[in-house]
């Protein structure tokens, strides 16, 4: 599984560092059939494991409609409407979620959807927007490196006598403190790479505004992890899917970025 995943992962990197590269020509309309895509699985493999507690969704429904939705958000003066109606049905699900309700379904897809998409913001943004292919790397490298990092931390400290510290085992028993903190070192030493080599703040932005927003994106990546771990536990699944060798399913590549999307937007709009 590991050498699967060795593979994935680069692979998965080389497209986006490609369609990033050609992002004004065909890689931005490569990107938008991915996202469309790639929305659409995410949202249909989380329906289908909340049907498995009897919560009664229409993944490929809603599958496709979250991928249609996508499309508006590409629509800049749409996007920030968008997201207030999709974060209304959000709130209304957590809400009706404890009670019987033929629309606790609807609001869980629809919820379900508006989280996936607007994870997706700085994506968007990137590669229709003004964003700064620096910037979308430090989001994206500092997002996967705490799962990077907290994998090989994990896997070497559970080798020592009387193994690691687990974190959370009733959600994810593989979670451990040592892993942890080994991601949060992961992310910060990319954060710092890209203040001595990649700046793409302007001042007076310093060496701690860099490691600060490392250790905020490690901290997120940590908690769409954890959520994610939470759901397949409650919904007594190991994976989302097993389209993606070594990986799972989208959910599983893509579950680091559902806080982080969010958040990076907010960052970046307090920076320009």
């Amino acid at each position: 599984m590991f050498i699967y995943r060795a593979i994935s992962f680069p692979l998965l990197l080389v497209m986006l560092g490609a369609m990033l590269y050609w992002r004004n020509s065909f890689g931005g309309y490569v990107f938008a059939a991915l996202a469309v895509l790639g929305i659409g699985m995410l949202v249909y493999e989380i329906c289908a494991m909340l049907r498995n507690i009897e919560i009664k969704t229409f993944p490929k429904t809603f599958g496709m409609i979250a991928g249609l939705m996508m499309l508006f958000f590409f629509i800049p003066y749409l996007t920030l409407l968008f997201s207030i109606v999709l974060m209304v049905f959000w709130g209304a699900f957590i809400v009706l979620l404890g009670k019987k309700s033929k629309m606790v379904g609807w609001l869980a897809g629809i919820g379900v959807s508006a989280v996936v998409i607007l994870s997706f913001m700085p994506f968007i943004d990137i590669f229709f927007g003004s964003g700064d292919n620096r910037a979308f790397l430090f989001f994206v490298l500092t997002t996967k490196a705490m799962d990077t990092g907290g994998y090989i931390f994990g896997k070497l400290t559970s080798y020592l006598p009387g193994g690691n510290h687990k974190m959370v085992p009733t959600i994810s028993p593989h979670k451990s403190w040592e892993g942890t903190i080994g991601g949060v070192l992961f992310s910060v030493a990319v954060g710092l790479i890209f203040f001595f080599f990649f700046p793409f703040l302007q001042l007076p932005y310093s060496l701690a505004v860099y490691v600060l927003v490392s250790i905020v994106m490690a901290i997120g990546s940590l908690a769409g992890d954890l959520t994610e771990s939470a759901i397949k536990r409650t919904c007594d699944v190991k994976d989302s899917n097993s389209i993606i060798p070594g990986m799972g399913g989208v959910f599983d590549v893509l579950d680091s970025f559902i806080y982080n999307g969010v958040v990076f937007s907010l960052l970046t709009l307090l920076w320009r």
